[in-house]
């Protein structure tokens, strides 16, 4: 693997920890494979290295890369992981310790709703219930939600379930207090990766803290001006507290970028102008483009796009619409769709995982993996209809309750006189947990289909079918042990790049924080307008002046996506609310040197 001077001196670093500050596409991720693969090849067991990376895709590619330079069982043997996924198996091997059994449920946001709804009712607390979620996943509970943010914990654990902040939480309990974990993970992982080091959040640390306690070896890849996650408690600060931590370490500055254009990087450079990014090519271009309407806005970009296609030899893969929010980019993707331009929306698999159907499918699931998930039990009791009346579920959950056992079985116990066409399903439900993935699969899948078949509802039954091409690329594609707990594990950390193919032929509309990462040749950026992008112009607070700096870091980024040339568009209206509104131009159009031209 060819490296620069810089490159290599980062890469060839191996006995102490190392800081990374990289610019866009300066070959961070090319590096960090580079250490790994010269560890290696100074003879450390690849079952000694960890690596952090900051989305499942990520790791997709740096497992993939690793294998190109090292073959399968080595890439096999380190682990390569979200955090979150690093944090599911702390939880699989030692949630004993915090009082969790086997087959913890991973709760999603619908699930915790469900839970919020109900301590909500039996607590008379009027608060939506979205907004008592929105301080879960903040880790920031309002003092007046208190007791009841203790009652949804303690429902949880009832059910033997976690949410997505709770994992992390539960694995640095774990690793805090259990003496033995904390070894076990200290001890294995000599050599500690940390790519996007300054997206991490305070939870982030603290795992990364104490797995390189040991042995005082970390290697953290980032760019400080890259920051755009602190809604999701980023916190580029954690940065100093990992130097102070281990200072026995070296830094190294990568500014030669060799996916940006020297056009592409004069605009970055102008944005943000202590970055000093250097362009390894000429030639690109930037330009701004203005419109009388969103509609107008909307319409040239599709058709720009499919005529440029359909005259060159460009691609439609070669076109990225990264706008600022969903909302942006709703119109812009029913222009391409009437002109028939192949899009790739990311996110769509999230929405494809959300429908009524594929979420029952999996409550099946969840329920096969953990017994004591009650929401899951009640979700599926009845799906198909089994004329189970409501006052019998209602005794079966008072049987639950004053017996401290699981809905399931308290089931069990009710209908265990019953004749046996009645609790068959129950007697199904029991054998198909103790059958192989492949069994249980297909035996839902039957379930629901027929039943959704019977109803003529095919719509529902393709939806079922396309799930089961997902399921089986998923098992010819993971590492770990095919099992419904490893599936599940799966679902919880889908995200929306998980929709980006790149070998298929379509343009790619997502939004900059989904981009993050990736590059395209062409990058178009609309709706460049103040209170859009940014979302709001005006700094005339602390608060307000930080949400600005992180608005115009997540226009770098937007900027630096591109391989050759960055198109931003802008409406002079825009519907907001209902009604149009006089749109002036971003400031970061200015700030960034950017000119304008009316097509």
């Amino acid at each position: 693997m060819q490296l620069t001077k810089d490159q290599n001196g980062a890469a060839s670093c191996l006995d102490k920890s190392v800081f990374v500050h990289a610019g866009p596409g300066s070959g961070k991720t090319r590096v960090l494979i580079s250490r790994i693969v010269n560890l290696v090849k100074s003879k450390v067991s690849p079952t000694e290295i960890l690596a952090f990376t900051f989305t499942r895709a990520a790791a997709r590619e740096m497992r993939d890369r690793v294998t190109d330079e090292l073959g399968e069982k080595a890439a096999r043997d380190m682990w390569i992981m979200t955090i979150h996924a690093f944090c599911m198996r702390v939880i699989s091997t030692w949630g004993w310790y915090a009082g969790y059994k086997e087959g913890v449920s991973i709760y999603d946001d619908r699930d915790q709703l469900d839970i919020i709804r109900g301590v909500q009712k039996d607590l008379s607390i009027k608060t939506k219930p979205e907004t008592f979620l929105k301080e879960i996943n903040r880790g920031k509970i309002h003092a007046n939600r208190a007791v009841a943010f203790e009652e949804f914990n303690f429902r949880m654990r009832e059910n033997n379930a976690i949410n997505y902040i709770g994992l992390l939480d539960k694995a640095i309990w774990i690793l805090a207090n259990c003496a033995d974990a904390k070894e076990h993970y200290a001890h294995k992982f000599r050599y500690v990766h940390l790519d996007e080091m300054n997206d991490t959040s305070d939870r982030d640390y603290s795992i990364v803290s104490m797995v390189a306690s040991k042995w005082k070896n970390v290697f953290c890849v980032g760019d400080l001006s890259q920051t755009i996650f602190s809604f999701r408690g980023s916190n580029a600060t954690n940065i100093d507290h990992l130097k102070s931590q281990f200072p026995d370490h070296e830094e190294f500055f990568l500014r030669k970028s060799f996916r940006c254009p020297q056009a592409v990087i004069d605009a970055c450079n102008n944005l943000l102008p202590d970055n000093a990014l250097e362009a390894d090519k000429d030639g690109g271009f930037v330009t701004v483009c203005e419109f009388n309407s969103e509609d107008e806005e909307a319409q040239f970009i599709a058709g720009n796009i499919k005529t440029i296609v359909e005259t060159s030899d460009r691609k439609y893969s070669d076109f990225a619409i990264l706008g600022r929010t969903h909302a942006v980019n709703e119109g812009i993707f029913n222009a391409l769709r009437a002109q028939g331009v192949p899009t790739c929306v990311a996110g769509t698999k999230l929405k494809f995982y959300g429908q009524e159907e594929i979420r029952q499918f999996h409550d099946y699931l969840k329920v096969m993996a953990n017994g004591r998930d009650d929401f899951s039990f009640k979700r599926i009791v009845n799906v198909p209809p089994r004329g189970i009346k409501h006052v019998t579920l209602a005794r079966i959950s008072a049987q639950a309750r004053d017996a401290e056992i699981s809905l399931l079985e308290s089931a069990l116990i009710h209908f265990s006189d019953a004749p046996t066409e009645e609790k068959k399903w129950l007697a199904d439900l029991g054998a198909l947990s103790k059958g192989s993935f492949p069994d249980q699969i297909r035996s839902i899948h039957h379930l629901l289909a027929t039943w959704y078949e019977d109803q003529g509802l095919k719509t529902r039954v393709k939806a079922l079918n396309k799930l089961l091409g997902l399921i089986a690329t998923w098992q010819k594609e993971t590492e770990e042990v095919v099992c419904v707990e490893s599936y599940l594990r799966m679902l919880s950390e889908v995200n929306a790049q998980d929709d980006i193919v790149e070998d298929k032929d379509e343009v790619k509309l997502m939004t900059v924080h989904t981009s993050k990462g990736l590059e395209f040749p062409n990058v178009i950026i609309p709706a460049c307008e103040n209170m859009v992008f940014p979302l709001n112009n005006h700094a005339d607070t602390p608060e307000k002046l930080e949400a600005l700096g992180e608005e115009r870091r997540l226009f770098y980024v937007a900027l630096s996506r591109a391989k050759s040339a960055v198109t931003a568009t802008r409406s002079r209206l825009r519907v907001v609310r209902g009604r149009d509104r006089e749109q002036s131009p971003s400031v970061f159009l200015k700030e960034a040197g950017m000119g304008s031209s009316v097509p």
